[in-house]
């Protein structure tokens, strides 16, 4: 480059600058000082991905804090007892050593119910069943040490019929019963109830109340075999074998169950875990520590948060794998169609945390502990930035100007939408809550880090946590192969379909920083990642776009060249107004490869700051330009 071209591009850069122009060029040069290989790595890049996908390496302890340490038990441990009860057709598959219809054999144990307590509540060692994580743990964890829970186990105790006659009523009729109308209508939680309650007595009378009871039925929990052994095996329910049917040579092998229309008598005939709120859960023996936290929750008092994906028109799920009171219940290693074993060892082992609208419900995070503000309060033009600590670490009491989340009150929800669209919300939300979540603890087997925006409901009436999806298009994954062979995709109900729902920051492909809900006239940035000690921050800011509109901003070009190798260019970003304004940024390259590794920037009134832009020479006479408007 000439003496003259020098001058000239000063003198361009000069007048761009006066003029306050909001766009700024820069130009090539011989040998930067600051030429590197390679562009830097992008800020937050894509990382999301699917529960069968995962494994036991996926787990990873939050850093700070261990939670099965004494010295962070609760000061009062809710009490539970763990009652167990068998058939007389269907003895605890632990104590067995048979193979059964699944193919896996029995484990020959000759005490399933101190089994069954080691399992769920002791065990500790890394080398067992569930890598030494319990349910008590997970209390700890989802609440930072508020709750814990232990139990007392009981039982066996035989009922007096058969497993069907338990389990083929819960979602089928007459027809399913091998005994005819009348039969089947054997109701296992009182009957449970009943016949340990001398004993469940005694033991308050000499421990101490129970909080609640833990119902454990011998077999297996039909919510994880009824696609296993039903429509992934057989191409039609005729097709179902013997060997999966009833003892009665004379009935169908097949019965009616929960999501769809058929499944075999098998499966239909275990028990589906449920939950009297107040009192007590049922669960089987496939269920594992997941399933045991999402009743705990009903009997707490919140309700279910999901849908049926497998409905002839199914509703979008509505927060998928980031609550537990949605699926993520299912979440460990191996993914949704692993929750059949048992003992469980992998799906269904490793559930999440609650999101944050039930971690306020259940008190578990404190009003102070999140930034709240009003739609009204933004539409007169404050603008919201706070810094958001992941979900998984207890919240900081020390750094007040770190929250566990961000609150905004609609007042009224004005979206509205086609209720027979499977992506409508529904509307009649309360609130916009911004959470952030990490790879680590109970939550390692989420499917990715990442801010979670979501619209939220005060009552109990589903959905009320509507999960924003970053990339709400289909996800394109195969669910299972049919019995035919034939490949059969998630739904657009399939919990799965919000795996790529997190928000990231930075400019990495495949991911978005950014949310607008033009109804409600909100819009959201992520504008930073921090890394702290381990743990992970977000810089999340929300605005209305119905507040006045900030002016542009100056740009002006500090140093820089466009060079052979990469080279950084320094600009330098004012708001010049009075009042807090976030500006997106855009770089155009005329011979050159560029990367702005964050296009989002927060500037208070008056406010000037330093962007730096990464480009490399392809062509002759590069040029690299910075143009930003408000975002």
């Amino acid at each position: 480059m000439t003496e003259r071209a020098d001058i000239r591009d000063s003198r361009i850069r000069l007048v761009l600058a006066v003029a306050l122009t909001c766009a700024v060029v820069v130009g090539p040069s011989a040998a930067p000082a600051s030429a590197r290989k390679r562009f830097p790595p992008h800020l937050d890049p894509r990382s999301w991905v699917v529960p069968e996908n995962m494994s036991w390496s996926d787990y990873e302890p939050i850093p700070g804090v261990d939670w099965k340490d004494a010295s962070n038990q609760p000061p009062k441990k809710l009490r539970a007892a763990l009652i167990l009860g068998d058939f007389q057709d269907q003895k605890f598959r632990v104590a067995e050593e048979s193979v059964d219809a699944t193919g896996q054999r029995g484990l020959g144990v000759k005490d399933p119910a101190q089994f069954w307590l080691d399992y769920l509540f002791v065990d500790e060692d890394p080398n067992s069943y569930t890598k030494g994580h319990h349910v008590g743990e997970y209390w700890l964890e989802n609440s930072y040490g508020l709750v814990g829970v232990e139990a007392q186990a009981f039982g066996p105790y035989t009922m007096e019929g058969n497993m069907y006659e338990y389990g083929l009523r819960d979602f089928g009729g007459d027809e399913d019963c091998p005994d005819g109308p009348d039969g089947c209508m054997g109701d296992f939680d009182p009957e449970l109830t009943q016949a340990s309650l001398a004993d469940v007595t005694a033991a308050q009378a000499m421990f101490g109340e129970f909080d609640f009871r833990f119902l454990l039925h011998a077999g297996y929990d039909e919510s994880g075999v009824w696609l296993n052994y039903g429509q992934m095996l057989f191409p039609d329910q005729e097709a179902v074998t013997d060997r999966y049917g009833p003892a009665n040579p004379k009935h169908r092998n097949w019965a009616t169950t929960r999501y769809v229309d058929w499944t075999s008598f098998f499966s239909a005939q275990q028990i589906w875990s449920h939950a009297l709120p107040g009192a007590l859960s049922t669960q089987g023996e496939s269920d594992g520590g997941s399933t045991y936290a999402h009743e705990l929750s009903h009997i707490l008092g919140v309700l279910d948060n999901y849908n049926n994906p497998y409905a002839e028109n199914p509703d979008r799920a509505y927060s998928g794998p980031w609550d537990m009171m949605s699926r993520g219940t299912f979440n460990g290693p191996g993914g949704p169609w692993e929750r059949y074993q048992i003992p469980p060892t992998e799906g269904g082992t490793m559930g999440s945390h609650h999101m944050l609208r039930n971690k306020i419900r259940m008190g578990f995070t404190p009003p102070a502990e999140v930034f709240t503000i009003t739609k009204d309060a933004l539409d007169a033009g404050l603008v919201v930035r706070q810094r958001i600590l992941q979900r998984e670490s207890p919240p900081e009491a020390n750094d007040a100007g770190l929250y566990s989340g961000i609150r905004i009150s609609l007042g009224e929800d004005a979206s509205s939408c086609d209720t027979a669209e499977p992506l409508c919300d529904g509307g009649g939300y309360d609130y916009y809550d911004i959470e952030v979540v990490n790879r680590q603890g109970f939550d390692s087997f989420l499917p990715d880090h990442g801010v979670i925006i979501a619209k939220s409901k005060t009552a109990d009436t589903a959905p009320f946590i509507w999960v924003i999806d970053a990339f709400p298009k289909d996800i394109g994954l195969i669910d299972f192969i049919r019995a035919d062979g034939e490949p059969f995709y998630y739904t657009i109900g399939d919990y799965r379909q919000l795996a790529d729902a997190a928000f990231h920051a930075g400019t990495a492909p495949g991911t978005k920083n950014s949310y607008v809900d033009e109804a409600n006239g909100l819009a959201f940035f992520v504008l930073e990642r921090i890394r702290n000690e381990g743990r992970f921050e977000y810089v999340v800011a929300v605005t209305s776009t119905d507040a006045p509109p900030p002016p542009d901003p100056q740009i002006k070009s500090l140093k820089g060249r466009v060079g052979r190798r990469v080279t950084a260019q320094t600009f330098e970003i004012t708001n010049p107004g009075q009042t807090d304004a976030i500006y997106r940024m855009k770089v155009t390259a005329r011979g050159a490869k560029a990367r702005l590794l964050n296009d989002l920037v927060f500037l208070a009134g008056g406010e000037t700051q330093t962007v730096k832009v990464w480009s490399k020479r392809t062509g002759a006479r590069p040029r690299v330009k910075l143009t930003a408007k408000p975002a």
